[in-house]
């Protein structure tokens, strides 16, 4: 008896060589179904379709981190170097009683290796002595004694003590080059006084704060930091971003 010629294809059923062959019946190992051009193509489609919308958004990304990068607003550094720069200053005593005993005090103070807190204005500022270890208020300390037409060298402060003659002239009386006496593991921020450069701040609201203070200049520092050196005194300050 031979099979039906629309009979489906039952791989269980013994080989028979007078089978007719039926060029309508789709041969499908796996399920035993017909193949479906029509669905298919429709799977490919929802591949392609779904390939694109990965590339789309791969290609949005990248597109947005290079704007980012190209127009983000940049970080803010704190520019320790460019803080000093700007304040050094010119602080002249002004006119008023040159007497001997502030002549006195003045030269007393202003010697090499003393440490001042500047206070008043820049053409009417006083100088106090103050111990060079103290970290409770920002100070200078003094770097050289200026004499003849010689001048402070970069990053200092030049601070002149000025007298005034009964005909109304002014002539130096004594200059001096400071440098700023920062201590290891304070922070400051930049002084709002035009006579300071720094005023020590709480850690938590400060710009930067000094990591380490050597006697030595050049000496170097980490990759994150900024440097502040000076050769009179060999002096090294690192600060960074206070935390």
């Amino acid at each position: 008896m031979t099979q039906p010629p629309n009979q489906p294809y039952n791989p269980n059923q013994p080989y028979n060589p007078n089978q007719p062959y039926n060029p309508g019946q789709g041969y499908n190992p796996g399920q035993g179904q017909p193949y479906d051009p029509a669905q298919a193509q429709q799977q490919y489609m929802a591949q392609q379709q779904q390939a694109a919308q990965q590339y789309a958004a791969q290609q949005q990304y990248a597109a947005q981190q290079q704007y980012e990068a190209q127009y983000e607003t940049p970080k803010k550094r704190f520019g320790v170097r460019q803080i000093i720069s700007i304040i050094s200053t010119v602080a002249v005593l002004g006119a008023g009683g040159w007497f001997l005993w502030q002549n006195f005090k003045t030269n007393e103070n202003l010697q090499v290796g003393n440490c001042l807190v500047i206070t008043g204005t820049t053409t009417n500022a006083q100088e106090e002595k103050v111990d060079c270890s103290d970290k409770s208020k920002f100070s200078y300390e003094v770097s050289q004694v200026l004499s003849g037409s010689s001048s402070c060298p970069a990053n200092t402060t030049t601070y002149e003590i000025s007298s005034k003659s009964r005909y109304g002239s002014t002539r130096t009386v004594k200059a001096v080059c400071l440098i700023p006496n920062l201590h290891q593991d304070v922070c400051y921020n930049k002084s709002s006084s035009s006579t300071a450069a720094f005023d020590v701040a709480d850690c938590g609201s400060a710009s930067f704060k000094v990591t380490k203070r050597v006697d030595q200049a050049n000496a170097s520092c980490e990759a994150d930091e900024e440097s502040l050196t000076y050769t009179t005194p060999a002096r090294t300050y690192c600060a960074r971003e206070a935390q």
